[in-house]
């Protein structure tokens, strides 16, 4: 016979699917806003912050979104809107356009933000000669 199958209470899981959603948003809302703001004087429409561009892509990214699925359920989240203060989300060419100027030292910059919460000592970690791992020692072995 099979193993049954087990699943978490839905309401529970409706709960940590609400709670993973606006602090995993709130978290990323706070690493993006120390990057600097960018005035664009002139003439036109005004264009939407880099930040908050750059902000619902990793967004978008972690939630394992395509665009197509950012247009029809992320967009008209009003949890989403009232995180960012805004009426109306960039569309899907924007974020594409903005993922495109996103450069990989920013990303691990960001990164580097988001997990040194975790992240508070540095970790010793060498590889002998067989790749084992020796985590917490500063200690090289030879075989």
């Amino acid at each position: 016979m099979g193993k049954p199958i087990t699943r978490l209470n839905p309401k529970v899981e409706s709960k940590v699917q609400k709670i993973f959603f606006t602090q995993s948003l709130e978290l990323i809302l706070k690493v993006i806003m120390i990057l600097p703001k960018i005035e664009h004087p002139g003439r036109g429409p005004k264009p939407y912050d880099y930040r908050v561009v750059i902000a619902l892509s990793i967004f978008r990214i972690l939630l394992k979104k395509t665009y197509a699925d950012y247009e029809i359920e992320m967009r008209n989240d009003s949890r989403i809107c009232e995180l960012l203060s805004l009426e109306i989300l960039p569309g899907k060419s924007t974020l594409q356009r903005g993922m495109s100027t996103i450069k990989m030292d920013l990303l691990r910059q960001i990164n580097n933000i988001l997990l040194g919460k975790w992240v508070d000592r540095k970790l010793n970690i060498s590889l002998d000669a067989s790749g084992i791992r020796i985590l917490g020692r500063s200690i090289w072995y030879s075989l």
